[in-house]
């Protein structure tokens, strides 16, 4: 794996923090951190540090992206209170990716923040935030959560995340009240992407539908280059190999996979206006009833769809399981700790806001991830927490068959992977190229082998530059 000093002389990051302090800091915090720890592992503030918050410490800065704010707010206050802190949520607007890595290239002061997984381990690799390592709930943590997302939050044997969110994202959502009338019921659902295809053309023909498939091609960072690298994926067509060298191009099978969404789209079954379409766009969109199936967050596909102030499917939509093949990514939200040179005292407090969020209240309850559990179906990085009452309750309004979809639901949370390619710290500037050249495939500029080949040169020049840094 490459790893990138930021500041290093011509780093692609043009920062000047570098690795030795980054350690130093890190190691004098061991002792604050231990000092910290309280109930449910998470840590409670010290007499000491309480008498400094009440002597007006900088108040914690909390980044993220602007979904259900108040929600967050309101654990937040709660944060607030059983620590005797000052944290405040603040909602980056615009293009987050970007509008972060700027403010974590100028050391901006930033105590915990959401990531995604696609930019994960960029900002990993680039020093831009904490390990966890040397917080007291590490082992604890590790042990209550699922093994893929401990794989997905560790890179160099380090975990460097608590669980915001998990998702398999590019699950495929369905449509039952428009498949019922071409007799496809869920034992009929797709094992692999030919079978998917195909299907979307039989509905089709039938005129249930007049562009069945709902990809999500959309005009967003996760997008279009996402959702076709997913299929890919599925298809066991991995874009690097396992030492992250890439390993695609316009003569591999890769191809191939372009070349039937290519086929898809002049076939009709694709709505041409997807390339432009936000996330909501595309939600709402399936959310009309319009569409046979679509790529699609899984909590959506519970949570969104089958609700009636949502929805016109509400009742209807389900989801297909894993059984010849995998159907979509282990995507994950996490909360991190930046790393702007701040004091052993100061990473303490944020360690302990990333813990309580990421982890534990100071009662010990899975407390911020049951909420986002309960009121938007978000999954969890943690076991336990599909088999909390409150949450269970929550599932069963919603799925139209719980005892099947649970089950289904919690074997892709065990099976579904991580992208390999997004381990990458250039996989950020891959994908921003890959959103430029895929949609011009299904547009017809350039052709599938040419647009892989395009994108095997900007992988290749990608990895000279950041090894040369």
């Amino acid at each position: 794996m490459v790893d990138v000093e930021i500041g290093d002389p011509g780093s692609p990051f043009q920062a000047s923090f570098g690795r030795k302090r980054f350690l130093k800091n890190a190691a004098v915090a061991v002792a604050a951190l231990s000092g910290a720890a309280g109930a449910g592992g998470v840590g409670t503030a010290s007499a000491a540090v309480n008498k400094l918050n009440a002597q007006g410490r900088d108040p914690l800065i909390f980044n993220g992206w602007g979904f259900e704010v108040s929600m967050v707010n309101q654990w937040v206050a709660r944060f607030n209170k059983q620590n005797h802190e000052n944290a405040s949520f603040n909602v980056i607007p615009g293009d987050y990716p970007s509008v972060m890595e700027t403010r974590l290239l100028n050391h901006q002061k930033v105590d915990t923040s959401y990531v995604l997984d696609s930019d994960f381990a960029r900002w990993v690799k680039a020093h831009w935030i904490h390990d966890f390592e040397s917080w007291p709930s590490v082992a604890k943590a590790k042990a209550e959560m699922y093994p893929s997302v401990i794989e997905g939050l560790t890179i160099d044997g380090k975990l460097y995340g608590l669980p915001y969110f998990t998702s398999v994202s590019g699950c495929i959502a369905t449509n039952q009240k428009l498949l019922n009338k071409v007799g496809i019921q869920p034992k009929d659902y797709p094992k692999t992407w030919k079978e998917l295809y195909d299907q979307m053309r039989h509905i089709k023909k039938s005129g249930a539908a007049q562009t069945p498939w709902l990809p999500r091609w959309i005009n967003e960072y996760f997008g279009i280059g996402i959702s076709i690298y997913e299929e890919m994926a599925a298809q066991g067509l991995e874009l690097v190999d396992a030492k992250g060298h890439p390993i695609f191009s316009g003569k591999t099978e890769h191809v191939r996979v372009l070349e039937d969404g290519k086929r898809a789209w002049d076939d009709g079954l694709i709505p041409k206006s997807v390339l432009t379409m936000s996330e909501t766009d595309q939600i709402d969109g399936f959310s009309t009833g319009k569409y046979a199936m679509s790529q699609q967050q899984i909590y959506d596909a519970i949570g969104t769809f089958n609700n009636p102030q949502r929805s016109r499917i509400a009742g209807y939509c389900r989801f297909v399981p894993f059984t010849k093949q995998a159907w979509g990514h282990l995507q994950l939200g996490a909360y991190v700790v930046p790393n702007y040179n701040q004091n052993a005292d100061q990473l303490a407090r944020d360690f302990r806001l990333a813990g309580w969020a990421g982890y534990k209240d100071n009662t010990g309850d899975y407390y911020v991830a049951k909420r986002w559990a309960v009121v938007q179906t978000l999954g969890s990085g943690y076991r336990a927490v599909l088999e909390d009452p409150q949450v269970i309750a929550a599932y069963k309004k919603l799925m139209p068959d719980y005892r099947t979809m649970m089950p289904q639901l919690k074997q892709a949370m065990s099976l579904v992977k991580p992208l390999r390619a997004t381990r990458q710290i250039w996989f950020t500037d891959w994908n921003a190229k890959a959103r430029q050249i895929l949609p011009n495939v299904m547009l017809g500029s350039i052709s599938p082998a040419a647009a892989l080949d395009q994108l095997r040169a900007e992988a290749d020049r990608l990895v000279q530059r950041y090894h040369s840094a």
